[in-house]
Order: C-alpha cells, then sequence, then structure tokens
C-alpha cells in the first residue's frame, strides 16, 4: 500500500482552497469589492454568514474539528484491516506501525490547520470528505454485492 497514494487528489484540490483562502481572507472587506469583475456592481458589504450560523471569513474552533473527525473517519475507512500474526517481518510491521500513527496525525494536522483558516475552507474539507466517505461506501457496497 503506497502511503501517498491519496496526495494527488490533494494537488488537484489545492488550487480550489487557495482560491477560497483568498476571497475569504481578503476579498470580502470593503476595500476588497473593487476587485469584482466590471459587470458586477459594488454592493458595498457582503455578509460572509453561512446560513447565519457561522462567519465564513472567521476561523471556527467548531468547524475545525468536525473537519478533523471527519478526516478521522474517513481515513479510518480507506485503511485496509490487517490481519494480526505473530511471524511479521520487520518491514510490514513498520508499515504497519506508520499507518496507524497517519491515521491520528493528520486528523490533528487538519485541525491544527483549519484554526487559523476561514471557516469557508473547512466548510469545503468537510464536504469533500463526506462525498468521499460516500464514494467509499457505495463502492464497497458495490463490490460486496458481486
Amino acid at each position: 500500500i503506497n502511503p501517498f497514494s491519496g496526495v494527488l487528489s490533494l494537488f488537484i484540490q489545492l488550487p480550489i482552497l487557495i482560491a477560497l483562502y483568498r476571497v475569504f481572507w481578503n476579498g470580502l472587506k470593503p476595500n476588497g469589492l473593487g476587485n469584482l469583475y466590471s459587470f458586477v456592481p459594488d454592493p458595498g458589504i457582503i455578509d460572509p454568514s453561512f446560513l447565519g450560523l457561522v462567519n465564513l471569513s472567521q476561523a471556527s474552533l467548531f468547524l475545525a474539528f468536525l473537519a478533523g473527525g471527519v478526516q478521522f473517519f474517513q481515513m479510518k475507512m480507506l485503511s485496509p484491516k490487517v490481519k494480526k500474526s505473530k511471524n511479521k517481518d520487520k518491514k510490514s510491521q513498520l508499515a504497519e506501525t506508520m499507518q496507524k500513527q497517519m491515521l491520528y496525525l493528520i486528523p490533528v494536522i487538519t485541525v491544527i490547520f483549519l484554526l487559523k483558516l476561514p471557516a469557508a475552507i473547512a466548510i469545503y474539507w468537510i464536504t469533500t470528505s463526506l462525498f468521499s466517505i460516500g464514494q467509499q461506501y457505495t463502492l464497497r457496497d458495490h463490490a460486496n454485492t458481486k
């Protein structure tokens, strides 16, 4: 199992994350609204709240931890089941240990990053993780029926 197999999808998402960061960090301020398209009139003020619950331009502690929890669940679901045996070689033991560490470390890193970033990025992260979980569940269910 290649531990970097999921990195390609993150690199594809990176431009979207950077764009969200730039828009919600700088673009919603009154002086940043002049960067709108020429055919869009200056609205004066844009309300960055999501459903009246959370300000998308500010960091959200709740959404950061929710994203970390969803990330953990996604990684737990995607990790292969390991058979316990006493006569494993050192290479497979090391790989198993690294996989277990990454299972806990990546969600913690996700929470740390999202504590400082706008809540819009946390919502994006939660949404893509939930879609990935749904996709994996559907694929597993489909594979088990055949």
